[in-house]
């Protein structure tokens, strides 16, 4: 399995949780969501696990239900 597979940058995550992309960043900034960071500071872009993301999806809906 690829690096591509394996980790989703902020736009593939938004679209997977059905949240705004200000929302995923405060997930993220706020380490509710586990993230790897690339580039610097001026540009910081943000890499998100697949499984990370699905766990969060899940946790979502576990939450909507109840």
């Amino acid at each position: 399995m690829s690096n591509d597979r394996l980790f989703l940058p902020v736009r593939d995550v938004v679209r997977e949780l059905g949240l705004s992309r200000n929302i995923v960043l405060a997930l993220i900034r706020a380490q509710q969501l586990p993230a790897i960071q690339l580039g610097s500071d001026e540009k910081m872009h943000y890499r998100v696990r697949r499984s990370d993301v699905e766990r969060y999806r899940h946790a979502l809906r576990e939450e909507s239900v109840t």
